[in-house]
């Protein structure tokens, strides 16, 4: 075995040719790969060359420090493109020096925004390094790694890609940064930042955030609020003290801390300025020119350029623009006169607001915040987030009308009160019950208890799905007390909601800017007018139509009717004890919400008809002055209506209260008031449940409650 194993092994010179064959084999295959990876490092590296050069080609003017401090008046003009109604900086921008600004915000802005400011040359491949491992780490964008150097550039240079999030971007960005870099010192570079970051609240610049903030120069910040305003440029919506005081604190807390560990404060200043709550001033920068006309509709025009998508911010901040706006200056004068007729009876701390919209279009012609824009400037129009009342019970009709049910002959019980399922019970007006009512008559008297047991029946998710489907976009409550409004929402919102049934069902977004025009001419921005999206059908939007009618001729409403005779429609509202007032109402031509309040809830023991409709009334009487009368859309659509019996109105109803002999006798304490129900009914348990007959079929007599008389909140 041994011998012949001998026998067949290589000699140990051939053997070692082959292993250097082998080796020779494995050397040239090595040499192949690495000249491979080598060309193929050098092609990327000369496509990089070649394709950076491209990136850097038409890059702006960065040389002159105009580039770094942008400016300019804009103008914002009515719909007739003439009448001027603000010249104003967009952006509140005042530049001061290095001498004029407090230490701590500049020790804060690095240790905040770039730690490694004076130590980098524009660029920070540490940062960079760093912000990897973190975004990797967390899964996320967490960490940035833009320098302070590479910020103001984008703020400034580079101002009109902002948006773009590609790696051109970033590679014209942080080329120009190191251009900056050394042209600039680091104390020139730190200063041209801090004079044009956003801080919010129209602030561009530390000294105009400073000032409207806080009501001194920014040499004057302390270390707490300095650090407060150091927080915010991250992100100027979400920081904004004015509206997230509680993120802006969070955010003020990191800033300190990073101040801490870098040296800049000591750790009594830390506890102490942790410690402090900054107190905000009443007062915010006032800007150049706003005209009194419409200073609601400017804040509100202003704020949807500061943070709209749909507009193109980094156009926007560069300033010296022409905006043209959708407000007809002689209706804004109209709503004017209207509000300041309507509240001069009550005390000065009761406030309303008015919206009006084009239901083809959704064009805002009118808005009224308030009653006075020098006092509080907060817009009661566009901000505020208050119950509507009855005004709500429109989108439970419409729901009713989308299920087939028939509002003539659809009869239910109008006892007061009734408890639906356990905890919630619900009254008429003075306590009043009629009988069964069919759902129109109950829609045009606003009666709670008909309503509550309609939503009941129907579901309450199908209210919220009429609601949203006209325009309503604010959270609602998920149970049967929606239809009484007892969720918040704003006058445009519901002026716009409303346009959708006089249009005969095509919702249109509500929109206050038609063009923005740069100082060259260029048009950058151009509303593009839709068709509206159908959210109604035409029968429904018609049957609705003819019901709201009813509350204006003979029933909540009649203190809104026209004095032309133009065909109109609409609802009252009022919340619980009177704290809101409302009157929703349309023609053909406008549709037009109308609050009253205080702004600081409380009670005020009236009604939306008594003071909201005759409100509503003197507008469109003067708006609608000398026009033509136009009639609603008709439609030959209708609507497959299901036999009454369909709905179950027993179920989880029990009729606690009883039926008047003499409804008309009955309601006559409060003939003299015009509005509608409460939106908020109180809630009470009971110990049993039990049901009582629906109103499935027309009674005999048909009861008639006096509609000059309006319900009373249901808790009262």
């Amino acid at each position: 075995m041994c011998s012949h194993r001998k026998e067949t092994e290589l000699p140990s010179s051939s053997r070692n040719r082959k292993r250097r064959e082998k080796a020779q084999r494995r050397s040239v295959n090595l040499l192949t790969i690495l000249g491979c990876i080598a060309g193929a490092f050098c092609l990327v590296v000369v496509l990089a060359c070649v394709v950076g050069a491209t990136w850097l080609m038409g890059l702006p003017d960065y040389s002159g420090i105009s580039s770094y401090a942008n400016t300019g008046i804009t103008t914002i003009y009515a719909n007739d493109r003439e009448t001027v109604l603000a010249k104003l900086y967009l952006e509140n921008r005042i530049e001061i020096s290095q001498d004029e600004v407090s230490e701590y915000v500049l020790e804060g802005t690095v240790a905040t925004e770039d730690e490694r400011f004076y130590e980098h040359g524009g660029i920070d491949p540490i940062g960079i390094a760093r912000a990897v491992i973190v975004n990797a780490a967390s899964g996320g964008t967490s960490e940035g790694a833009s320098t302070i150097t590479q910020q103001l550039v984008r703020n400034t240079v580079l101002l009109d890609e902002m948006t773009d999030r590609s790696i051109r971007r970033k590679v014209r960005e942080m080329y120009i940064a190191s251009q900056v870099e050394r042209q600039y010192t680091k104390d020139e570079i730190l200063m041209m930042y801090i004079n044009v970051v956003n801080y919010g609240d129209g602030c561009y610049g530390i000294e105009a955030a400073s000032r409207d903030y806080f009501g001194k120069h920014a040499s004057e910040l302390t270390l707490s609020e300095a650090a407060l305003l150091i927080g915010i440029p991250q992100s100027p919506n979400a920081y904004n003290p004015r509206e997230h005081m509680d993120k802006a604190m969070a955010r003020r807390a990191v800033v300190l801390q990073r101040m801490l560990s870098n040296g800049y404060i000591t750790q009594t200043e830390y506890d102490d300025a942790l410690n402090d709550t900054p107190v905000l001033s009443d007062q915010t920068l006032d800007d150049e020119t706003i005209s009194d006309i419409a200073p609601y509709f400017i804040d509100y025009v202003r704020k949807q350029l500061d943070e709209d998508e749909r507009f193109p911010a980094t156009i926007i901040a560069h300033g010296g623009l022409s905006v043209y706006t959708t407000l007809d200056p002689s209706l804004q004068e109209d709503a004017n006169t209207a509000i300041q007729e309507g509240v001069r009876y009550n005390d000065e701390n009761f406030d309303a607001a008015l919206v009006s919209v084009d239901p083809d279009t959704g064009e805002i012609v009118a808005m009224v915040g308030g009653r006075d824009y020098a006092t509080n400037k907060f817009n009661l129009a566009t901000q505020m987030s208050r119950q509507a009342g009855s005004a709500f019970k429109t989108f439970t009709l419409l729901s009713a009308l989308n299920e087939g049910m028939d509002p003539d002959n659809t009869y239910v019980e109008s006892a007061s009160p009734v408890q639906i399922g356990k905890d919630w019970t619900v009254s008429n007006s003075e306590g009043h019950g009629y009988g069964p009512m069919s759902v129109s008559d109950a829609t045009r008297s606003s009666v709670n208890t008909v309503f509550a047991q309609l939503v009941h029946a129907i579901g309450a998710q199908k209210t919220i799905d009429a609601a949203q489907a006209c325009g309503i976009k604010s959270t609602l409550v998920q149970d049967d007390t929606v239809t009484l409004g007892t969720s918040g929402v704003n006058p445009l919102e519901m002026a716009s909601a409303y346009a959708t049934i006089a249009n005969g069902g095509y919702y249109h977004e509500p929109y206050a800017v038609t063009e923005i025009v740069t100082a060259g001419g260029e048009t950058v921005y151009t509303h593009e007018t839709e068709p509206g999206k159908r959210t109604l059908s035409a029968a429904v939007a018609q049957k609705a139509t003819d019901i709201l009618e009813t509350v204006i001729s003979s029933g909540t409403g009649t203190g809104a009717s026209l004095s032309n005779g133009q065909p109109c429609a609409g609802k009252t509202g009022t919340s619980e004890h009177g704290r809101d007032l409302w009157f929703c109402g349309f023609t053909p031509q406008y549709s037009t919400a109308v609050w009253a309040g205080y702004r600081t809830e409380r009670e005020t023991g009236l009604y939306g008809g008594t003071i909201c409709a005759p409100i509503w009334r003197s507008f469109m009487n003067a708006a609608l002055a000398g026009k033509p009368i136009e009639q609603f859309p008709t439609t030959s659509e209708k609507i497959s209506y299901k036999p009454a019996r369909t709905w179950d109105f027993t179920k989880d109803v029990t009729i606690i209260g009883g039926d008047d002999e003499d409804p008309s006798e009955s309601s006559s304490s409060s003939s003299s008031s015009s509005s509608s129900s409460s939106s908020s009914a109180a809630s009470s348990s009971a110990s049993s449940t039990s049901s009582s007959s629906g109103g499935n079929e027309k009674p005999d007599p048909e009861p008639a409650p006096d509609p000059g008389g309006d319900e009373k909140p249901a808790s009262e």
